[in-house]
């Protein structure tokens, strides 16, 4: 038995999806599940950054994101900040990104992906400026670099034309 965190079924629940994550290891963790299709309105989705300042990530997300088969439509997205710039143990799974923007270097969905699973994922979106594909985190529509264990599968990206982009992983 799996107990739901938070059903996420307004744009607004959506945006503040960092509010209603439990607290786990320094980073947000819980299983939300997507209720209705949502429109971002060209803001960002989802939280946790990298710090210079640190040199590590912070509020890396521990939990399942599940979009039951739903739409996110117009998000944009900035450099190491996909949805979650740090998915670690848990996974994002079955929804659909339309309209999606990756302005900056990084992953939309995840800049970095530990242990963790992107299944049942589709994104129609675009590379904006901002994104030079950098070595350090190359551009991907899924995620940008994927590490010890981690499981990108049955997912589909079409993506506007950009030379610096990968589709599933940077």
């Amino acid at each position: 038995v799996l107990l739901v965190t938070k059903y996420i079924g307004t744009a607004d629940e959506l945006l503040k999806l960092r509010d209603y994550a439990v607290d786990v290891n320094g980073g947000g963790g819980g299983y939300f599940v997507q209720t209705a299709d949502l429109d971002a309105a060209g803001q960002r989705v989802g939280f946790g950054a990298w710090s210079n300042e640190l040199n590590t990530w912070v509020d890396t997300f521990f939990g399942v994101y599940d979009g039951r088969g739903h739409v996110i439509s117009n998000m944009v997205q900035s450099t190491n900040q996909g949805m979650f710039a740090s998915l670690r143990d848990g996974a994002v799974k079955n929804v659909t990104f339309m309209n999606a923007v990756l302005k900056g270097n990084g992953g939309l969905i995840a800049t970095a992906q530990y242990d963790a699973v992107i299944e049942n994922v589709v994104v129609y979106g675009s590379v904006g400026a901002g994104a030079t594909g950098e070595t350090w985190a190359p551009n991907g529509l899924i995620v940008s670099k994927a590490y010890e264990n981690s499981v990108i599968r049955n997912c589909l990206v079409v993506v506007k034309d950009h030379i610096y982009t990968g589709t599933l992983r940077g």
